[in-house]
């Protein structure tokens, strides 16, 4: 019967090889524009988005859109003469209301800033084979044997981050070891 290309003939265990990726700059930016990152995002805001789209989410609620509308009206720039209070009575409790939210959503989202860059940190070892100089196809580069001449004994373990692991990286895993969610 034929056997399966994987299978070396002198021993019936099965032999996987490593993908083994091209760390060539070109190489690298069609495979960041082909899969996602593996890093974990969590957090919502950045220092850039922070105000906008912590203001767009206040104003979600109705209560705060009702008294934004309220102290709109009563600015005499609009209907002078309609309110008898001033309109810092509405917009500074607003303001006050608001700005504590905020505070809020920045000191929730540092401490998610900080959780995700301790999970992306974690450590995580990817197998790869070593450069092999007599490869005449990628001069001294190899990336890919045959399985007849590969062996177990011929690979390398990286110890990486895992937010460094890419798609088609092989990674060793060991008992009870946490694992980035998308290995599969």
């Amino acid at each position: 019967g034929t056997s399966h290309p994987n299978v070396m003939a002198e021993d019936p265990a099965r032999v996987v090889q490593p993908s083994l990726r091209d760390d060539d700059p070109a190489t690298r930016k069609l495979r960041a524009r082909a899969f996602a990152a593996n890093d974990i995002t969590t957090s919502h805001y950045t220092a850039y988005n922070f105000v906008p789209k912590n203001l767009w989410q206040q104003f979600q609620r109705v209560a705060n859109v009702y008294f934004l509308l309220i102290g709109m009206l009563q600015l005499d720039v609009f209907f002078p003469g309609l309110s008898p209070t001033h309109w810092s009575t509405t917009i500074a409790p607003l303001a006050f209301v608001l700005s504590i939210n905020a505070a809020k959503e920045a000191y929730d989202d540092y401490f998610r800033h900080r959780s995700d860059a301790a999970v992306n940190a974690t450590p995580c070892v990817r197998i790869l084979r070593p450069d092999d100089p007599d490869d005449p196809q990628v001069g001294g580069k190899a990336r890919r044997r045959s399985a007849a001449t590969s062996s177990p004994a011929s690979t390398v373990l990286e110890t990486i981050r895992w937010k460094d692991l890419r798609v088609g990286d092989l990674a060793l895993v060991r008992n009870n070891q946490e694992l980035p969610a998308d290995v599969v």
